[in-house]
């Protein structure tokens, strides 16, 4: 018996990682076993159809491999989502966090929270969807919104640099930081929040090594400590993959000591659109 589960093991393992025949996960699919159903529900290759039955399955388990498929269907993501009083939190959650959940439905939720029930968390789970659009997230940075889902929004990599700006204007220091760990923020917004008055704002971006090089120099002078060493650890990390760094940051170490600033031009507030 053992050799035997762990034989299916395998095998549910193997054909979730391989291409398999889009036959014989139909056939998985239709199957009276709900392991072999499961596996169809898990395969990279099933087809929308394999996909909109599986949503519907009595077994909760293969509902959520479904609404956890990064290939599933938007229909069958859509019917998760629409019979809630069949699902669990676990399936909504992953339907509306799973890239391939229709705009439509992610539009409603930051949209139109007054129709819906949990929208708190829903939002939240929606402003992890690596596929929501750059003007739904614009919608949080632009009203209120939780502190936490402001966070979401300043570190979602689709961000607009729009959406960014205003968000590191906000008053919370955590937002300001969630932009700073932001993939595409701009040097020029990094170069403002440098001059944060929050000194753990200021270490985040002294820890950056796609902050302008510019601004670490100045940090690695900052008044506080803990700014200073993540400042200097940071530029010889820099130095360290490109000798020629050197010469300018001791350029730009003459520059400061001189009274002279090379951060980078400074944001132009009245390019947001507030």
């Amino acid at each position: 018996m053992t050799y035997l589960k762990n034989y299916k093991g395998w095998l549910l393992h193997s054909i979730v990682e391989s291409s398999w025949s889009l036959h014989s996960l139909v056939y998985l699919s239709r199957s009276v076993s709900q392991g072999d159903r499961l596996i169809a529900a898990k395969a990279p290759n099933s087809s929308p159809e394999i996909f909109n039955r599986l949503c519907r399955d009595e077994s909760e388990e293969i509902r959520i491999a479904v609404a956890s498929n990064p290939n599933a269907s938007p229909e069958s993501l859509e019917y998760l989502y629409n019979n809630q009083e069949l699902q669990s939190w676990k399936i909504i959650r992953a339907a509306i966090t799973n890239p391939n959940m229709p705009h439509r439905i992610l539009r409603q939720i930051i949209i139109e929270p007054d129709k819906l029930s949990g929208i708190l968390a829903y939002q939240e789970w929606a402003l992890i969807n690596p596929n929501l659009p750059s003007d739904l997230i614009d919608e949080i940075a632009h009203h209120g919104a939780p502190v936490l889902n402001k966070i979401f929004a300043a570190r979602h990599p689709n961000a607009s640099e729009d959406a960014l700006a205003l968000l590191s204007l906000h008053e919370g220091p955590l937002i300001r930081i969630a932009v700073i760990k932001n993939p595409n923020v701009p040097s020029k917004i990094l170069s403002r929040l440098s001059k944060d008055s929050h000194a753990a704002v200021r270490a985040e971006v002294a820890s950056l090594p796609n902050a302008p090089i510019e601004t670490l120099v100045v940090l690695k002078h900052d008044e506080n400590e803990e700014v200073r060493e993540r400042a200097f650890n940071t530029l010889q990390y820099l130095v360290s993959n490109d000798r020629s760094l050197e010469n300018k940051i001791e350029e730009l170490e003459s520059l400061l000591d001189l009274g002279i600033r090379g951060d980078v031009d400074p944001l132009n507030l009245d390019d947001i659109d507030i």
